[in-house]
């Protein structure tokens, strides 16, 4: 079995974030008329941005990342980007080093091959049910 990489984990996030096709309802209440993602609180919100921020590369493997001003930046306490930093290093997506502080992960190889394993399959399958006569189905 494949064993999950930070991107991945990031990527599932965000797809998991447009999945809305299930219909269970609870007292009226529809799935739909709900989106899964909506943060709970300050800190998941502040989470999420942050995750963002490293999905769409604001944010660059490596990177240290100063406390003091990106809380300053998304306009929070330090403790709540902490509680955001001590989510996304559970994660895999930062790295919290004691006595130095927190940075953006590194991906290594391992983890960079696994990232496009899934992509060739997920997007070959795509592929072959979206457009089924492409010549190109015939090689995958």
């Amino acid at each position: 079995m494949m064993q999950a990489t930070p991107l991945l984990l990031a990527m599932g996030g965000a797809l998991m974030e447009h999945q809305s096709d299930f219909s269970y309802s609870y007292s009226g209440l529809h799935m739909n008329d709900v989106s899964p993602s909506l943060p709970r609180s300050l800190g998941e919100s502040i989470t999420q941005e942050v995750r963002r921020m490293l999905v769409e590369g604001e944010l660059v493997p490596g990177q240290r990342l100063s406390e003091a001003a990106l809380a300053e930046s998304l306009q929070i306490s330090r403790n709540t980007l902490r509680e955001a930093f001590r989510v996304l290093t559970r994660e895999g997506l930062l790295k919290h080093e004691p006595n130095r502080g927190v940075s953006v992960a590194v991906p290594d190889m391992a983890s960079i091959i696994d990232i496009y394993r899934v992509r060739r399959f997920i997007e070959c399958k795509a592929i072959a049910q979206g457009y089924p006569l492409h010549p190109g189905t015939l090689h995958m």
